[in-house]
């Protein structure tokens, strides 16, 4: 998947579920500018859903300001 989102045969990825979560900040898939990556969302406390959707919009209007996100592992990106 890695050379195939850095050729650009895959336009871009998202990924929910990993092995290690957080994900390693070092690794090379969440390096990539064509990958997101957000946290297992498989919670069933409302209240942890609900906490979840709060940061998700606030990332999203941060991203829409070109502000810096919340909670960006790879700031450079």
């Amino acid at each position: 998947m890695h050379e195939a989102l850095k050729s650009g045969k895959i336009w871009g990825e998202g990924l929910v579920v990993n092995g290690q979560e957080p994900m390693d900040a070092t690794n090379s898939l969440q390096l990539l500018p064509n990958i997101g990556v957000i946290p297992h969302i498989g919670s069933s406390k409302s209240e942890a859903r609900n906490g979840m959707a709060k940061l998700d919009a606030k990332n999203i209007v941060a991203f829409l300001n070109f502000e810096k996100l919340h909670t960006c592992a790879n700031t450079k990106v």
